[in-house]
């Protein structure tokens, strides 16, 4: 491809990327607390689970209760072509409401054991203590216990978990009495914060996709002048020379 061209096709996708959407989604933290899930679950501490077992089957401790819809905080609130971002709603729970519950493991206790020594024996980092890494299913889809019986034991390991439990668990949220302040205060700061910054957003990138385009342009003119005015000139093609033939010259 010519140098010219690609400054071109490097433009226009500049040019694309500023004309890109960039929304800001603030009004979603409030906007959000207007859902709520009356059967939630979810576990206090992911690294520190409390572990029962029955049987060969292991239960881990959780708790079910409302949860209260908003705004993951853990990204920006805004989403831009090519820029990380855009917090997605959530739901946390209300603990003050949360009662104890008793989550089904989905592996049983055998199995986690070999996990647990494959995990530590291939982990050059020794100081985990005895922990069993533990997944489960969505408790609406899974056994759960709102009572141990009477044989179960306590676990000396303790359990861990990389994600929580989905406290959605397949249950639709509801709007509530919230709604009559988190929908008008979300509307407000719809109008008042994300518009603005949506709007100042688009002009900083288009205005940067227009500045990069303006550079981009000249020079590759300049290049493409340069490249012409060096060029080495042709070479003919070599031109055979003609023999001469004698003459006659008159006899006497």
């Amino acid at each position: 491809m010519h140098p010219l061209h690609r400054i071109l096709a490097t433009s226009a996708l500049c040019l694309a990327a500023g004309l890109s959407s960039c929304v800001t989604t603030v009004h979603r933290y409030v906007w959000n607390r207007a859902k709520i899930v009356d059967e939630a679950y979810w576990v206090k501490d992911l690294k520190n689970i409390e572990l029962y077992r029955v049987g060969d089957t292991v239960y881990a401790k959780g708790f079910i209760g409302p949860a209260r819809g908003g705004q993951a905080t853990n990204d920006i609130p805004a989403r831009v072509l090519v820029v990380r971002g855009g917090a997605a709603p959530c739901f946390t729970p209300i603990e003050e409401q949360g009662k104890p519950v008793y989550i089904k493991v989905r592996d049983g206790y055998t199995q986690l054991r070999k996990t647990a020594a494959f995990l530590h024996s291939s982990d050059s980092d020794k100081n985990n203590g005895d922990v069993l890494y533990v997944s489960w299913s969505a408790p609406r889809y899974s056994s759960h216990l709102t009572e141990l019986p009477a044989k179960a034991v306590r676990l000396s390991e303790r359990g861990s978990s990389l994600s929580d439990i989905d406290v959605m668990s397949g249950y639709e949220p509801h709007t509530d009495a919230h709604k009559y302040y988190a929908y008008p205060l979300g509307g407000l700061i719809a109008v008042g914060v994300d518009v603005p910054l949506s709007l100042a957003g688009n002009a900083l990138l288009l205005g940067g996709a227009v500045v990069g385009a303006t550079v981009a342009l000249p020079c590759g003119g300049i290049y493409t002048l340069y490249e012409y005015c060096t060029q080495d000139a042709p070479e003919e093609p070599p031109t055979s020379e003609a023999t001469p033939q004698p003459q006659n010259t008159p006899s006497t």
